[in-house]
């Protein structure tokens, strides 16, 4: 049986270079142009993370923190993207979030990121990374 599954929206926050862009896709057809550097790769990256957990070359561990001009990362972000779509009739929202974990050491002042926190969404409920995936 055909299945059909249409993108009608993107929301992204915090994702590289993009702090918070939304993306209304036509159904038909969606074209994304623009100069260098200016999120073209960021925008499938977002997508791709938020369906599969990857980037567009399909690699798993890629940056996707946003940083400064010296490259430094700006943490205590979330990084979310939010995937509207409809598939055989039937609009599903499906979301993402990343959070840093931060902790203090024993005996340190200040705080350093231990890891990070990832959250999944289908409809506003709440899934594990695996059920988000099998979905």
């Amino acid at each position: 049986m055909k299945m059909k599954i249409t993108i009608n929206t993107i929301r992204i926050l915090n994702v590289k270079g993009i702090a918070n862009k939304e993306i209304s896709l036509n159904p038909t057809l969606t074209t994304i142009l623009g100069e260098n550097h200016i999120g073209k790769t960021t925008i499938v990256d977002a997508v791709q993370w938020c369906l599969f957990g990857k980037n567009s070359k399909g690699e798993s561990d890629f940056g996707i923190t946003p940083t400064r001009e010296d490259t430094t990362p700006i943490d205590h972000l979330e990084n979310k993207v939010e995937i509207e779509l409809t598939k055989d009739g039937q609009t599903i929202t499906l979301v993402k979030s990343r959070t840093d974990k931060w902790t203090k050491p024993r005996g340190q002042e200040e705080e350093v990121m231990s890891g990070h926190t990832v959250n999944y969404f289908v409809d506003g409920d709440k899934y594990t990374g695996k059920d988000y995936k099998l979905y």
